[in-house]
């Protein structure tokens, strides 16, 4: 009789639908900004992918876009009065752009993981290897952000400049590489022309979300590796070097 009793009260819950999964990563993705510490000490025990993709499909969304801003502003004309479109050109050559996009974002997925996983290999962190590699896909919400904020900084800045004409005294034929030299400088001599200074204001949020970084970082070695708090610090520190020595060697020489 007890037996019975206990079975007709067992609660049956449903699958989690996708629905579900997706108000999950939401708030994991916005508890990145507010709570790093807890969000990954929830990933250590639930690993999830579906956030991590939408923070990198959305960097890479946002990238083609800031690229397409810049070339809207600028055409170039031939000496025999042929106009050409930049962003014409850009649009037309999305498909390779978005490629090469989604390339690089896997690439700085893939070296972050190994980083963390060698570091704190070495360092003595725990944890598992799926847990780690959901947790360094998050890291890509500081990216994400850093990104919106360039891309409005950015939309702000061509606001206040006129459109930029490129007059180019060889035909329409001329190759590739002549004319990428000429656009490349005749950007540069816009952009210093400028009423306010774009660098200079980038550098200093640059610096922020750099710092901002390092506390992520932190926050997976303390709440996903389960190091000690001097241990993380260390590890944070050697990572984010270690993740730049690799930007630069790896990643960049291919994209530009």
């Amino acid at each position: 009789m007890e037996g019975e009793i206990k079975e007709s009260m067992l609660v049956y819950a449903k699958p989690p639908t996708l629905l579900t999964h997706l108000k999950r990563s939401l708030r994991r993705i916005c508890l990145v900004y507010v709570n790093p510490f807890k969000l990954f000490d929830e990933v250590s025990r639930s690993p999830d992918f579906l956030g991590p993709v939408i923070v990198v499909s959305l960097v890479i969304v946002i990238s083609l876009y800031e690229g397409f801003l810049w070339y809207s502003k600028a055409e170039i004309l031939y000496y025999n009065g042929t106009k050409v479109s930049l962003s014409g050109g850009y649009i037309s050559q999305l498909t390779s752009i978005a490629s090469l996009r989604i390339l690089g974002v896997v690439m700085r997925w893939f070296i972050a993981f190994g980083v963390f996983w060698l570091v704190s290999s070495i360092l003595k962190g725990q944890g598992e290897h799926a847990s780690l590699f959901s947790a360094t896909g998050y890291l890509f919400s500081v990216y994400l952000l850093h990104m919106i904020i360039d891309t409005l900084h950015l939309v702000f800045f061509l606001s206040s400049m006129p459109s930029l004409t490129i007059f180019i005294t060889y035909s329409a034929s001329c190759t590739t590489k002549i004319k990428d030299l000429i656009v490349a400088h005749a950007v540069a001599q816009w952009i210093s022309n400028a009423p306010w200074p774009m660098s200079t204001i980038r550098t200093y949020y640059a610096w922020f979300f750099s710092l901002w970084n390092i506390v992520v970082c932190l926050a997976i070695y303390i709440s996903e590796r389960k190091m000690t708090p001097i241990r993380a610090i260390i590890a944070s520190l050697i990572t984010y070097f270690l993740m730049m020595f690799a930007e630069v060697l790896f990643v960049q020489p291919l994209f530009i």
